[in-house]
């Protein structure tokens, strides 16, 4: 031995190399450079393209809350009040309530009483983790004493110490559009159906 310092680092897979202060990963060594930069780059890419497109997911639902489609809505299950819902509310049933937080209770007077039932089900299916999701098609009343049908959509948030569901959020949107377009199609086929039942019968008779 010289006593002359040896400047070459050994390598281990797995480990780093160190070289003064600077530590160097055994992959980037055994990697040419233009390795390095796709390497680097796809680790980039995976890094930024989740974040890309929760933020297209959000400017999405804000264009679409903004159009009045969607409206978003928040459970308190502690004081029993619903926050964010009261101008859909306003645009889509065109209740004007005065108050942006709404009890539970103004809120279960607008859903159709037979509906009551389905709802409070699915929300317990999601409580008990039965179902991922509060997912939930009813009719609600409007101002002029019309029934609008609505498709709502919600997730617990927030537990306390024992588990508890204190907080949901979801959506809900005037879904009677899609219900008509439905029943209609159903009507018709039920109407085909008789009348292909009739032409065989007189084709036989």
């Amino acid at each position: 031995m010289n006593g002359k310092k040896n400047d070459t680092p050994e390598f281990y897979p797995g480990h780093n190399a160190v070289r003064g202060s600077d530590k160097i990963p055994v992959a980037v060594i055994e990697t040419d450079p233009e390795g390095i930069t796709s390497a680097n780059q796809a680790s980039h890419d995976r890094q930024i393209k989740p974040g890309l497109a929760l933020r297209e997911s959000e400017e999405r639902l804000k264009l679409a809350v903004k159009m009045g489609d969607i409206g978003i809505w928040d459970f308190s299950l502690k004081d029993k009040t619903v926050h964010d819902i009261s101008s859909w509310v306003s645009r889509i049933l065109g209740h004007d309530f005065g108050n942006p937080v709404l009890s539970v209770e103004t809120c279960s007077d607008l859903i159709h009483p037979e509906d009551l039932p389905l709802i409070r089900s699915r929300v317990r299916d999601h409580f008990s983790g039965t179902a991922p999701i509060i997912e939930a098609e009813f009719r609600v009343r409007c101002r002029d004493r019309s029934w609008k049908w609505v498709l709502l959509n919600g997730i617990v948030i927030e537990r306390d110490d024992s588990g508890h569901p204190v907080r949901i959020t979801g959506t809900v949107r005037d879904n009677s559009s899609s219900r008509i377009y439905h029943e209609f199609g159903a009507e018709m086929e039920s109407s085909c159906s008789f009348f292909d039942s009739r032409a065989a019968i007189q084709k036989s008779s």
